[in-house]
């Protein structure tokens, strides 16, 4: 009987871990679609909370719909997709996860007799490092980003919710602790 006793619980382990996998699953989902369709708000709402006692939820809003659509530059994502999800880790009450992925942003320049399509190609590509296209039919540069963002489910987010820990490290090293930034350099 004493050898049965674990069984049981394994399965507990094993459901439980099933749960949190899919429960991780629905929210990189929705937070793809939401990139998907450029929903700021929904963006936000899966955005790591605690991003917001920095920089106030309503200006992260207006600045980010600001990077869409500036005086100069239109832009457009599409294709978000995760690539890869990491074993997780756990550091004190949170669970941490990389989430590999990758989107295509589309620019249009607003003024287009100013800007020469060549050599915005060329710099893009080589400050993105990657192979950055021109599409003259549409006037837009194509260009295809891999990235990789943190999920995360701790005291501050309960459920799943995501942050560009790596693009916006000066401020991600203020959201979390240096066990978790440990376990992210390793």
């Amino acid at each position: 009987m004493k050898r049965l006793l674990p069984a049981p619980f394994l399965l507990l382990v094993f459901s439980v871990s099933a749960q949190t996998d899919a429960a991780l699953q629905r929210r990189l989902d929705a937070y793809m679609d939401a990139n998907n369709r450029m929903d700021v708000a929904a963006i936000l709402d899966l955005a790591y909370p605690k991003i917001f006692t920095i920089i106030p939820r309503p200006t992260l809003e207006e600045e980010t719909r600001k990077v869409f659509d500036s005086p100069e530059v239109s832009a457009q994502m599409d294709s978000c997709r995760a690539d890869s999800v990491h074993p997780s880790f756990n550091v004190g009450a949170g669970t941490y996860a990389v989430v590999d992925y990758s989107f295509v942003l589309r620019m249009k320049f607003k003024e287009e007799e100013n800007t020469n399509a060549e050599e915005m190609t060329t710099l893009m590509s080589s400050v993105m490092n990657t192979t950055v296209t021109y599409d003259s039919s549409t006037k837009t540069l194509i260009v295809p980003i891999k990235a990789d963002m943190l999920a995360i489910r701790n005291e501050h987010s309960p459920d799943w919710t995501f942050i560009d820990y790596k693009k916006l490290k000066s401020l991600s090293t203020m959201l979390l602790d240096a066990e978790v930034w440990a376990k992210l350099e390793d």
